[in-house]
């Protein structure tokens, strides 16, 4: 793929159809013509590109091998969902196995795999581990006026990409801005939700090893952000932590009155949202609880700039100082960057958090703020809608019947989930054009237009963990289900 051509835009009205040619150029033109080339551009919601026409993004299908990649409807435009959905229809059936850097340097994303990555010091070696890939086709969103469906990336706890052979990322001390969409709505309380520059092994090298955009409500040894009176914040994070679940953001009820979201700076040995002096509380960091958030991060030899807003609307500072000051792992003047790229991981592998990606970008030198707001409202020329919810509601009574894995009366689990519902499931198998839903075993869920061979039970007694009033079948029995649903 050849180096991006640079392309002033003129303007950021809705576009006609299904691209976003009316946007007049992409984000990445606008950085460039302002001297701050991307040097990294990922995506799987559009071109970032006035001229792009290349991929996206790669789907594998889990169960044929087979890999796809996804384009984009229009050159500059929206990706192509139909294209997508003739592969990976539905939840369960393929993962998101590459992210496409649009910039011409190279700089794909990939499951992160540190398998193969020795701890240093340890003896005998201890190495680290793979992550899971994101399933392609778990959240769907509208983009642009026609309200096109495009898919952006649901991450778990577990799952994460990484590019440690990279061209262009800032080194050293070296400036950088970089720029991401992600879903205020969606968060988590653990380590680490981040897009940007990380070490390039699978450990920690210290403080000023890495500088990435982080979100969520975490509180490295209690660092947050403002806090409203009454909100419930996140216990620190800490070797010793307790309530962990407190504001985990893994169901309704671990996610009410959390304070937070903020935008933050993972710098290695903390994420943090503000810089030394300020102690351990930003209040000028506000809460970003928008559907869909702009974020950005700018690191200069003398400190760093966090900023943050509705991805509809405009960016606001929450923080423009000097770095944090140092810790036991060393200090973070200057930075010593090593130039690898992560997304939904720490650089440690921590991978114990959740979000949604849509964009980001990476560039060279700091962005001025006229800069910043040219990126913003193109990115809010897009659009970025979440679909209505969609609503599932059981029709009669439920059926108790016997099932095991080697006697499927509805056919295989297609979603496992700590946070089952009965809704969740009827949902899932609405999506799947099957008109019987069947829970079991209190956290997993199989779907299917008729049972076979279906024996009575009487064992459907686990109450399902996402909704306690609700049965969700037991030891080798499935509660079956007719429904129906709405948006």
């Amino acid at each position: 793929m050849p180096p991006r051509r640079s392309l002033r835009p003129t303007g950021w009205g809705p576009g006609p159809g299904p691209g976003v040619r009316g946007l007049s150029g992409g984000p990445c033109d606008i950085l460039a013509a302002a001297g701050n080339p991307c040097v990294a551009a990922h995506s799987t919601a559009r071109a970032l590109y006035a001229d792009y026409a290349g991929p996206l993004y790669t789907v594998f299908h889990n169960q044929s091998n087979r890999s796809e990649d996804i384009g984009v409807l229009t050159p500059g435009g929206f990706a192509d969902a139909q294209q997508h959905e003739a592969l990976c229809p539905y939840e369960g059936l393929c993962v998101i196995t590459r992210v496409v850097d649009q910039s011409g340097n190279g700089n794909h994303l990939a499951p992160r795999d540190d398998t193969g990555v020795p701890h240093p010091g340890k003896h005998p070696p201890q190495f680290g581990h793979k992550h899971n890939p994101v399933d392609a086709s778990k959240h769907k969103i509208h983009v642009g006026a026609g309200s096109t469906q495009v898919y952006g990336m649901y991450f778990d706890p577990g799952m994460g990409y990484k590019n440690n052979r990279t061209k262009g990322i800032a080194t050293g001390d070296d400036p950088e801005t970089m720029y991401a969409v992600m879903a205020g709505n969606r968060w988590g309380n653990g380590c680490c939700f981040d897009y940007g520059n990380s070490e390039l092994g699978g450990f920690s090298d210290g403080a000023g090893s890495m500088e990435a955009i982080f979100f969520g409500v975490s509180r490295w040894r209690g660092n947050q952000g403002y806090a409203e009176p009454g909100c419930t914040l996140a216990t620190p994070l800490a070797t010793n932590r307790t309530n962990a679940s407190i504001c985990d953001g893994s169901s309704p009820a671990t996610s009410k009155n959390c304070c937070g979201p903020w935008v933050g700076a993972d710098l290695e040995s903390g994420m943090y949202y503000g810089g030394g002096g300020w102690g351990n509380v930003n209040e000028r960091n506000k809460p970003l609880r928008h559907d869909f958030v702009s974020l950005m991060l700018k690191g200069r030899h003398d400190g760093f700039m966090l900023k943050g807003g509705d991805a509809s609307g405009e960016l606001q500072t929450m923080y423009d100082g000097p770095r944090p000051d140092p810790n036991q792992t060393g200090s973070y003047t200057p930075m010593r960057k090593e130039g690898a790229i992560i997304l939904g991981t720490g650089g440690d592998q921590s991978n114990g958090n959740r979000g949604n990606f849509y964009e980001g970008y990476m560039v060279t030198g700091v962005t001025t703020d006229a800069t910043d707001d040219d990126v913003q409202a193109n990115i809010a020329a897009v659009g970025y809608k979440s679909l209505p919810p969609l609503h599932c509601v059981q029709v009669g009574k439920s059926a108790c019947y016997k099932d095991s894995p080697s006697a499927r009366i509805m056919g295989d689990v297609v979603i496992t989930s700590s946070g089952m519902t009965r809704e969740l499931c009827m949902a899932a198998c609405f999506g799947r054009h099957q008109r019987l839903a069947g829970v079991e075993d209190g956290r997993q869920c199989m779907c299917g237009n008729s049972t076979t061979a279906a024996v009575p039970s009487t064992n459907c007694t686990m109450a399902c963990p996402g909704e306690s009033s609700e049965l969700c079948g037991g030891y080798k029995a499935i509660n079956v289900l007719n429904f129906t649903c709405h948006f």
